[in-house]
């Protein structure tokens, strides 16, 4: 095998290495826990997806831009900060409404019921580091 070939090959294996572990695609909470949120409609301004939030469970580190979510079930949620801080906790009634500037943050389940809800994101306003 020549040495370009070979430079070439690993250059190409670097790269896609590289784009592999970019922030963006790992802290999208739907390609992070595609059991989770199921994507209903997406645009070049919005996306909407359905989320179910088990009792317990806990979403990794992950980023929305500015966003809504309306609970089709209630329950009682704690969001973390990267830096493991609370930032917030919250008991959601059915039909209660919440609204977020861009964040980047860990969600957890910490009721008794499983949180069904629909999130709609702005992608007009979009988390920045």
């Amino acid at each position: 095998m020549s040495k370009k070939i070979l430079l070439f090959s690993m250059v190409l294996g670097l790269l896609g290495f590289f784009w592999s572990i970019t922030p963006a695609t790992a802290q999208d909470p739907v390609k992070l826990r595609p059991d989770t949120a199921s994507v209903k409609l997406e645009n070049e301004r919005v996306r909407v997806y359905e989320w179910i939030f088990k009792p317990g469970d806990k979403e990794p580190l992950h980023t929305h831009p500015e966003y809504v979510i309306y609970f089709l079930t209630g329950g009682k949620v704690r969001g973390y900060g990267p830096d493991g801080k609370v930032l917030r906790e919250g008991e959601f009634k059915v039909g209660d409404t919440f609204w977020s500037g861009p964040v980047k943050h860990v969600t957890e389940n910490i009721g008794s019921t499983e949180i069904h809800a629909i999130i709609v994101e702005f992608k007009t306003n979009p988390y920045k580091e």
